[in-house]
């Protein structure tokens, strides 16, 4: 399986001929073959080039669901975190961050390092003050209920996916700002926007619609609201 999905090039090379790519591949097999009880992985994809880096995290995990012994992957590409985990370990200056399931991790994280690790892109994160009447204004004078379950958030998290584009008069209007540039993803494209409460990446719908240049008004839903 290793061999046919990562097309080592010539089955008589000589150890010396292999490129780093190619070494990397067969330690994981040699380790295999062994049949050990725990398995450990020190970001073993490092050396591949970007196509075989999004081909292997899939064939590791299709290994993983024929050999059920435990892995434990160490990695800085959250894409591979967020394909091969069962449990995912953040580590933040050698101290635990969080622990929890992928899905646990991308809806709940615990803290802003989290929340800005997993996720790409990025959570948006908002400079906000909070006020006594259990919400908190932006830093374009905007309110917005919370349920403030800490006494003074300094920032509000959102997920590009969790604000988009409003028409004018839309009561989900929490900001305006002008587009920086647009990532165009196939089925998926986003705005980066120099707004009024911050610069903030924001998903859109139509991006044959928009322009850089072009000033947006900027929504986001209130349901997936985060505090930090």
């Amino acid at each position: 399986m290793l061999r046919s999905a990562t097309s080592l090039s010539n089955a008589t090379d000589e150890p010396g001929q292999l490129s780093g790519g190619q070494r990397q591949r067969v330690a994981i097999g040699r380790a295999l073959v062994g049949d050990p009880k725990l398995f450990l992985f020190d970001e073993p994809l490092s050396n591949l080039d970007a196509l075989l880096r999004v081909q292997m995290p899939l064939e590791l995990a299709k290994l993983h669901q024929l050999v059920r012994t435990t892995k434990i992957y160490v990695t800085h590409d959250q894409v591979e975190v967020m394909t091969l985990a069962d449990k995912i370990v953040v580590i933040n200056k050698s101290e635990v961050a969080q622990v929890g399931s992928p899905l646990e991790l991308y809806e709940m994280p615990q803290n802003q390092f989290v929340a800005s690790f997993i996720g790409s892109p990025a959570m948006n994160f908002l400079e906000c003050t909070a006020l006594a009447d259990k919400s908190v204004e932006l830093r374009n004078g905007q309110k917005i209920s919370v349920p403030l379950r800490q006494s003074s958030p300094r920032l509000i998290g959102w997920r590009p996916e969790h604000m988009f584009q409003c028409l004018p008069k839309d009561a989900k209007i929490i900001g305006h700002g002008c587009i920086s540039l647009i990532e165009r993803l196939g089925s998926q494209s986003f705005a980066f926007v120099e707004s009024d409460v911050g610069d903030v990446v924001v998903q859109v719908a139509d991006a044959s619609s928009i322009k850089v240049g072009d000033t947006l008004a900027i929504g986001a839903d209130p349901q997936y609201l985060r505090l930090f």
